[in-house]
């Protein structure tokens, strides 16, 4: 991200300095970025899952919150499926894909990427969901009824867990999720350690946003800054 003329000659180093085509997109100013999951069989079935938030550490998909732990209006949320769905459509693309949005404000939001794939924003629906994202990819490549896409829980959160320096410091967060209520650890079995890369996620579900955020406050990873306070005095 260039956020001002004078770091322009870094980018440009960066990439290459002209030795490959770079495409540049203006910087959108948005007031949350989300993303909607959507199957689509041969036939042309088309089904959405529910617009979930997403939020970034580095450029990389940290944490995926369902549903969003702001208030998004239900206009949006419509919108977003609405755009997500059209998308798939116009492509006509068969399986599983993750479309991010950015929501700008009020009813309006924008597309910024499609993963034609099993995407981050959806491992949640593994524990959260009664059709998961990896079940509904195969009912939709194998001309099968697409499945129940709504939640069995109140809430659920992703959290990716990324390479540290160490190997040691990359499994750190795995040890205080065995004591959480409703976590789950995914382990890829990736090797070697490597920073930023992604090396698995942590799933909580929890009935209430109210108890998510209580069980994310345990795990070491709190949604908001405030939230342990909350916790205590709650």
């Amino acid at each position: 991200v260039v956020k001002d003329i004078s770091a322009i000659k870094d980018a440009l180093e960066f990439l290459g300095n002209g030795k490959i085509d770079i495409y540049a997109e203006k910087w959108v100013p948005f007031k949350a970025e989300i993303s909607v999951i959507v199957a689509r069989n041969h036939l042309g079935e088309t089904v959405a899952y529910d617009a979930v938030e997403t939020r970034q550490e580095n450029n990389v998909c940290r944490i995926v919150v369902a549903p969003p732990s702001f208030d998004l209006p239900e206009a949006v949320r419509e919108e977003a499926q609405r755009v997500a769905m059209k998308a798939i459509d116009a492509i006509g693309g068969i399986g599983i894909f993750a479309i991010e949005q950015f929501w700008v404000g009020q009813n309006t939001v924008l597309v910024n990427e499609i993963a034609p794939r099993p995407h981050n924003s959806g491992h949640f629906s593994i524990e959260a969901n009664v059709t998961s994202q990896f079940e509904q990819h195969i009912r939709a490549v194998a001309g099968l009824p697409l499945g129940d896409v709504s939640m069995r829980v109140g809430a659920a959160a992703m959290i990716n867990i990324l390479g540290s320096s160490t190997a040691e410091g990359t499994t750190e967060m795995m040890r205080p999720a065995l004591t959480v209520p409703g976590a789950k650890i995914h382990w890829y079995g990736k090797t070697p350690n490597t920073l930023g890369r992604k090396h698995g996620h942590i799933t909580v579900t929890a009935p209430s946003m109210t108890e998510l955020r209580r069980r994310l406050v345990m795990l070491g990873e709190p949604l908001d800054a405030d939230d342990k306070d909350k916790t205590k005095t709650g």
